[in-house]
């Protein structure tokens, strides 16, 4: 599983590759992910989401929103805490950035 931090604009992103573990838990709580939402994604400067590739699947997971091929859902099931949480300790200092911009 590869993660990608939107933050950055005009530079490149960071990505990394999920430990075993944080690829399970987020496996998981994407499969669990089911309530549609008809909702627009915000387009914005800075924080934007996280992109998640996995297995030839990937998902755009922000401010609440997880959206696939297959729709439009409410992350009412933590991905995004979970992947602001395993952000590398390199990259720790952008979970206060993300935190602000989530408000």
């Amino acid at each position: 599983m590869i993660i990608e931090l939107e933050v950055f604009s005009g530079q490149p992103n960071p990505k990394w590759e999920a430990d075993d573990e944080t690829a399970t838990v987020i496996r998981d709580r994407l499969a669990r992910v089911t309530v549609p939402v008809v909702a627009e994604h915000r387009d914005t400067l800075g924080y934007r989401g996280f992109q998640v590739v996995d297995e030839g699947f990937k998902w755009h997971v922000g401010f609440g929103l997880v959206m696939s091929s297959n729709g439009r859902f409410v992350d009412n099931v933590g991905i995004e805490d979970g992947l602001i949480e395993a952000i590398p300790d390199e990259l720790s200092a952008l979970r206060e950035v993300i935190r602000e911009a989530r408000g």
